[in-house]
């Protein structure tokens, strides 16, 4: 049996994300069964079937209208995720339950439970869920090999030193922080730095950069990014483009380290996070103006990322 091709000037899906109308959609059937021309295909009463990369293509674009709609709101806190739309993105990610929950940082039982309806949706957890969705769609796959990167981290007692530029990681959360026009003061700027580095560690047994931290008095600081930005004090920072941020923008596990970190941080505000990470051990337990001991932040998120 051979089946023929042809593409059909409008197709009706329907999934989890929505009911989409699509155009230019192809399509395979049997022509020694019935005929079908692209002016009288009609998809109620035709056999036909889909390719699997053509049902890819379309599952994905139902996606990426479900994320255009729906998104300005998530980031509100007006829409909240339901327990079926939870369910559509982890089989979007074509991972299951287990490995959802090491891609959010939660337990499985919690997730369970969110889908259920017995357990709130964070908003800092709600946008990570987001944040993997968009990851997908951008670079089917990817899923998988964040989820590697976490479970390999688990096996290994090394961490892997990356030893990047911190002013070119500083770079890129100033123009995303920028672009979407959003303020990021110096110390805002140097929380999410220090939460990058405690990601890295936690879920990737990574050190992105070897620039220690001090325990000053507003939370952990970087001394060499405070003498360069000091001088903004408590005005937002502007881009620099004489920086080179390829190193960061060219390393996959980075870029999945830094979305996370704006995801799970970049929704507070600098002094929500100085007061944070004042509640945290590795800075509470530094003498003051001491440098904060590697092995205190590793040890730490470590342990908030299991």
């Amino acid at each position: 049996m051979k089946f023929k091709k042809i593409i059909v000037p409008k197709f009706i899906h329907e999934d989890a994300f929505g009911e989409n109308v699509f155009s230019d959609v192809e399509i395979l059937f049997n022509p020694e069964e019935r005929e079908i021309t692209p002016e009288t295909f009609n998809q109620g009463e035709d056999e036909f079937f889909l390719a699997d990369d053509q049902i890819d293509q379309l599952a994905s674009d139902s996606v990426r209208r479900y994320l255009n709609h729906y998104l300005p709101s998530i980031v509100k806190g007006e829409y909240v995720l339901s327990g079926k739309e939870i369910d559509a993105i982890i089989t979007f990610c074509k991972v299951n339950r287990s490995e959802f929950s090491d891609l959010i940082g939660l337990d499985r039982a919690s997730v369970t439970r969110i889908i259920k309806g017995e357990q709130s949706l964070k908003k800092d957890v709600l946008l990570l869920i987001i944040e993997r969705l968009k990851d997908e769609v951008e670079s089917p796959g990817i899923s998988r090999v964040v989820l590697d990167k976490i479970r390999n981290r688990r096996d290994v007692s090394e961490i892997e030193n990356l030893n990047l530029d911190v002013f070119s990681i500083a770079e890129y959360l100033i123009r995303f922080f920028e672009r979407r026009m959003d303020n990021l003061t110096h110390l805002k700027l140097q929380k999410l730095l220090y939460y990058a580095q405690g990601i890295a560690y936690g879920r990737y047994n990574i050190r992105l950069f070897n620039e220690p931290f001090l325990a000053w008095q507003h939370g952990p600081v970087i001394r060499t990014v405070y003498d360069k930005y000091k001088i903004v004090q408590g005005n937002p920072i502007s881009e620099d483009k004489d920086i080179d941020i390829s190193s960061v923008v060219n390393n996959d596990a980075v870029i999945s380290i830094l979305k996370e970190t704006i995801s799970l941080y970049g929704i507070y505000s600098a002094w929500t996070l100085r007061n944070k990470t004042h509640n945290e051990s590795p800075w509470s337990e530094t003498e003051q103006s001491e440098e904060i001991a590697d092995e205190k932040i590793i040890n730490y998120f470590r342990n908030a990322f299991v």
